[in-house]
């Protein structure tokens, strides 16, 4: 059973420089959870170096805890999915693995980039969709926590 959250936002930047921040290692801190969400402390290439598809990132957490993202899908500057596993904190008792999608597309004015993020969570059995689902909320204010951390970048960047 799967549980989807999907979010837009919008960026004053190009498509090119919304995925060249999103495709930064650096910038993965950029995710600063939510609650019991944890916020990313680190990253690291364990597979691979760069953002394409089969490398794997090693992600430490701000709580302690870690986990694997493989990269699904990356197409500059209009792709990039991350496969999410390996979790060593409590959301291993409920989610087997999640998908990160992120979807760029060029404004109609082309000054500016339309971001459709998809977060699917693929739950170990459909008994823990019950609480599973009382982290979608908490989940859906990191993701804009997250796209408004984005914004902040994209601007002092700029």
């Amino acid at each position: 059973m799967d549980l989807r959250l999907s979010e837009t936002a919008s960026f004053q930047a190009s498509p090119e420089a919304v995925w060249a921040t999103l495709a930064n290692l650096d910038n993965m801190a950029l995710f600063s959870g939510y609650g019991p969400i944890p916020g990313i402390a680190e990253a690291r290439w364990i597979e691979g170096d760069s953002f394409r598809a089969g490398a794997v990132r090693e992600i430490r957490n701000r709580d302690g805890s870690v986990h694997r993202e493989d990269i699904a899908a990356a197409v500059a500057p209009s792709l990039l999915e991350d496969r999410i596993h390996g979790f060593t904190s409590p959301l291993r008792f409920l989610v087997r693995e999640a998908r990160d999608r992120f979807v760029l597309v060029a404004d109609e004015q082309g000054n500016g980039t339309r971001l459709d993020r998809t977060f699917t969570l693929e739950l170990r059995s459909a008994l823990v969709a019950p609480l599973a689902a009382l982290l979608l909320p908490l989940l859906r204010r990191a993701i804009r926590r997250h796209h408004a951390n984005l914004a902040v970048r994209l601007t002092s960047d700029a």
